[in-house]
């Protein structure tokens, strides 16, 4: 589960990066100025040719129409990801603290290309690991860790495809939401992989459990696809050392 940790942090990365960079820009609505910020700090091309509409209040949010980001330089397409609309709202007060929370990310109408090459992912950003490679060499004294917490993430009607070690898996989203549910974080799913129909439901633990690189449980696991239907409890390791 290596990629699903490593994917929620790359999305808590690039929504802070979009919504600085689109408050940054918002007294002129500067388009120019959120994709250049974005681009320099990811280093990777970051492209609106929609609208960009910031909203600012303690949780801002901004959105924007026709975004794309390329890929690794290794990739095997030119874009890593064209959407439609994307959208992120982020809480200001806890990045006094170096801990990014973002309340929700919306992306619609979305065509995104995920993909390994040893052990890195077209998601892996170069501009950003370099910045933490070189915040290793401060004094101890200087560090503290940086912690992130999705509240809330939405796709739909969107495509997606998945090449790790042989045939790509290749998901069209209907509907797919990462929500608080009661003391849990909610996942719902609706779509086809690989072509067959695929509808899943689960509570997973919050946010924190699951970036802790242990194990977690998984509870009211449902799973129906055509016909079949199977109803479980699981145990899933999010740790790094079996991971792929």
């Amino acid at each position: 589960m290596k990629i699903l940790k490593r994917l929620f942090i790359a999305l808590a990365i690039l929504g802070v990066l979009f919504v600085a960079a689109g408050f940054a820009a918002s007294q002129y609505i500067n388009k120019e100025l959120v994709e250049k910020q974005v681009s320099e700090a990811t280093g990777r091309e970051f492209k609106i040719e929609g609208e960009l509409s910031p909203v600012i209040s303690l949780t801002p949010s901004v959105r924007a129409e026709k975004v794309s980001m390329s890929n690794a330089a290794w990739g095997s397409q030119p874009k890593l990801a064209s959407i439609g609309s994307f959208e992120v709202k982020v809480q200001l007060l806890p990045l006094l603290s170096k801990k990014i929370v973002i309340d929700k990310i919306v992306i619609d109408n979305a065509d995104i290309l995920l993909e390994k090459k040893g052990d890195k992912w077209n998601f892996d950003f170069e501009k950003t690991a370099e910045k933490s490679e070189n915040e290793k060499e401060k004094p101890v004294a200087e560090k503290k860790p940086l912690s992130f917490d999705i509240s809330g993430l939405e796709i739909t009607n969107s495509h997606l495809v998945v090449r790790q070690d042989g045939k790509p898996m290749d998901v069209n989203v209907k509907a797919l939401k990462f929500a608080p549910r009661k003391d849990k974080m909610g996942l719902d799913f609706e779509g086809m992989v690989d072509k067959r129909p695929l509808k899943i439901s689960a509570d997973l633990p919050p946010m924190a459990d699951l970036m802790g690189g242990k194990a977690v449980d998984v509870a009211s696991l449902v799973l129906e696809s055509g016909d079949i239907k199977l109803n479980a409890n699981a145990t899933v390791n999010m740790g790094t050392k079996q991971e792929s």
